[in-house]
């Protein structure tokens, strides 16, 4: 065994090993653990490529002939959509399998807050992420309650670029 690359991101999943082809598939935050794209290289280490490039997380599903694979991906602030690629990167066309105005347009009814995204900076050199919801029609001038949410540490990464059901009731507190 040995050490395909010498890159500082961090392997999230092997997604799979095309041995006809002699490339990997697999998925890695290029040192944003927020958003894990999908990357295929050769076995050798060579020619790395990312494949997934929308901003946002990937859920990436590999055809058994590592031809192609489904995308699940969605950025914070915006619904999860599935579209279909090949391994060379280049998205199909009309392939947007799953993006509902009809979704889309009933959420905007709620007013849902932005959440927006902050790093800080620890004593020991590492960086915390975190995101904020303010509250809906806030007033700069008053006061703000702040409800603090601790996760449990840096084995599992909970502030993801990735629009999650809890921001709900998030945001239904915020008001």
């Amino acid at each position: 065994m040995k050490q395909l690359s010498k890159s500082a991101s961090e392997v999230v999943s092997l997604e799979g090993v095309d041995e006809d082809n002699g490339e990997i598939c697999f998925t890695a935050n290029e040192g944003n653990g927020r958003q894990p794209y999908l990357y295929k290289m050769n076995m050798d280490g060579t020619g790395p490529r990312q494949l997934s490039v929308s901003e946002g997380f990937h859920n990436p599903m590999l055809s058994a002939n590592y031809k192609y694979f489904l995308d699940q991906y969605s950025p914070l602030n915006d619904l999860s959509s599935l579209s279909l690629f090949n391994t060379n990167g280049k998205n199909l066309p009309d392939s947007s399998l799953i993006r509902s105005r009809i979704t889309r347009d009933r959420l905007s009814e709620y007013n849902v807050q932005r959440v927006e995204q902050f790093i800080v900076n620890a004593a020991n050199g590492n960086n915390l992420n975190g995101w904020v919801i303010t509250p809906y029609q806030n007033d700069a001038n008053k006061p703000l309650p702040l409800l603090l949410y601790v996760y449990g540490g840096h084995m599992h990464q909970e502030v993801k670029n990735q629009w999650m059901d809890k921001l709900g009731f998030n945001n239904a507190i915020s008001r």
